[in-house]
């Protein structure tokens, strides 16, 4: 599980070859568009937040004066580390590839976030159909280094929002990755996924 704003370490690329259920486990707890998107709109997690102990009382001849307490000042969440996102897009990515392939949706909604649990597994399936009646194989993203086309950045809602490209063959894989923030923990919230040409070898264009 990853906490929200703590520090992480994460495996190797090289390491994520074969480890698709504990990917899954790790990213989904730690866890808009186009036909295939699941849009995600929920409150961030809630922030405990310090606030100075008020005055005792002053006593005078009227009557006792307490002091305001001080304004309590929440911290901004930072965004993780480069190679959690990597594992958190590949870890949902993962999730929705396995849901396709068994037509069971059960487990990544219930290990996902209130945005993505507001839809109950038959309305994901009919979501992700495009993708299952096409027999797409989405696991190539295990061993492809993604290729960030947004900046990773926390929305107004609380969310983390990521956007990258999987420069995989014959067809790229897009993604748009919400997570949420979930008692101190990443949950994933929104995910949608595209594919798109991929771009031609270096060498191939020369």
């Amino acid at each position: 599980m990853l906490p929200v704003g703590g520090r992480q370490a994460a495996a190797r690329e090289d390491g994520m070859k074969g480890l698709i259920g504990g990917a899954l486990a790790f990213a989904l707890l730690f866890g808009h568009g186009s036909a295939l998107a699941v849009a995600a709109d929920s409150d961030a997690g809630d922030v405990r937040l310090a606030q100075a102990a008020p005055a005792p009382p002053v006593a005078t001849a009227k009557k006792a004066v307490k002091k305001p307490p001080l304004a309590a000042v929440a911290t901004p969440t930072p965004v993780p580390p480069p190679e959690i996102l990597v594992l958190m897009m590949r870890a949902s990515i993962i999730a929705l590839d396995q849901a396709n392939k068994t037509n069971n949706y059960t487990v990544m909604r219930a290990l996902s976030g209130p945005g993505l649990q507001a839809h109950s597994a038959e309305e994901l399936s009919t979501t992700f159909s495009i993708l299952r009646d096409k027999a797409i194989d989405l696991s190539p993203v295990l061993v492809t280094r993604p290729r960030m086309t947004t900046e990773p950045a926390i929305a107004a809602n609380g969310n983390l929002h990521l956007a990258a490209t999987f420069p995989t063959k014959p067809l790229s894989i897009a993604c748009i990755v919400d997570m949420q923030p979930v008692a101190g923990f990443w949950r994933l919230a929104g995910i949608t996924i595209n594919l798109v040409p991929a771009e031609p070898d270096a060498a191939a264009a020369q």
